[in-house]
């Protein structure tokens, strides 16, 4: 089982910076993790050098300056944690309980996520989560943040026989950091038009199974008759194939085999004329 403080504190990450009940994008727990699987832990965990889980990512989702940012956590909450070596039973985890339980470094020392534009929302909406229990947070907002690396520290209580404060991550009991990457308003990556004619021209779904070893399934919807190159990238960019797909008006489907790749995180993309359509996907162990 993995250590509940893992699953929720992490999740904090995402549910830090205004009123709890503001308004917000809302968010859907990935149906790809659960109780009746025994799914406990945070998705994606905090990212350790040298681990190789393809759920061990952190916040792979990069910002842009001056942008609207958006990211979603998935908690699966088990009923007993492990506490300086013991296990102990849980019956809730939930935000430090003073106003802005979690803090990122812009340079100057730790800060509010409040401080620099950020606003979350859970699901439940209290942002207290049960045990035995899935849920999920988004953080979102225009920031207000430059071009740099955010390390981020979460403070959350975790409600057993006595209230526990904790610290996360931790570099003994929760190693890994969750990094808020801010690309500068110039990257590529960052000045995608409004205009983009894959984006406008196709729909195209989460691959499934995901995670998967082998083949998975790509599902595209198509407003018309092209021709798009199809990619995909490992996580520090290298290019793993590429090939040419023709679509058709309606639905679509392409097929991919990643039986030789090594487990981790990936992308795929469909392009067009120098503009595309960008996923996450994880190949298991």
């Amino acid at each position: 089982m993995k250590n509940l403080l893992l699953s929720t504190l992490a999740l904090m990450l995402c549910v830090a910076a205004s009123p709890l009940f503001a308004q917000g994008p809302g968010c859907t727990p990935d149906p790809q993790f659960s109780v009746a699987n025994g799914d406990f832990g945070v998705y994606p965990e905090p990212y350790q050098a040298g681990i190789t889980s393809p759920d061990s990512s952190g916040i792979i989702t990069k910002a842009c300056e001056g942008d609207y940012f958006e990211y979603v956590f998935t908690a699966v909450v088990p009923d007993s944690i492990e506490f300086s070596g013991t296990m102990v039973p849980l019956e809730k985890v939930t935000l430090d309980p003073f106003p802005d339980g979690v803090y990122l470094d812009a340079g100057s020392g730790y800060a509010a996520l409040s401080n620099v534009g950020l606003s979350y929302q859970c699901d439940p909406p209290s942002c207290e989560f049960l045990k035995l229990t899935e849920g999920c947070a988004v953080i979102y907002g225009n920031h207000t943040l430059t071009a740099g690396v955010y390390p981020t520290q979460i403070y959350a209580e975790a409600q057993s026989f006595v209230a526990l404060a904790v610290t996360f991550p931790d570099p003994t009991l929760f190693p890994g950091v969750y990094d808020l990457t801010v690309l500068p308003a110039s990257d590529p990556a960052c000045t995608i038009s409004v205009d983009n004619v894959v984006e406008i021209n196709l729909g195209i779904a989460q691959n499934s199974p995901n995670p998967f070893r082998g083949n998975t399934t790509i599902n595209v919807t198509s407003k018309i008759n092209e021709t798009f190159s199809f990619s995909v990238y490992s996580q520090n960019g290298s290019l793993v194939e590429t090939r040419e797909v023709e679509l058709r008006m309606g639905d679509n489907t392409i097929e991919f085999d990643g039986s030789r790749l090594g487990a981790g995180v990936y992308f795929y993309s469909f392009e067009f004329e120098g503009q595309r359509s960008v996923k996450r996907m994880v190949v298991a162990n």
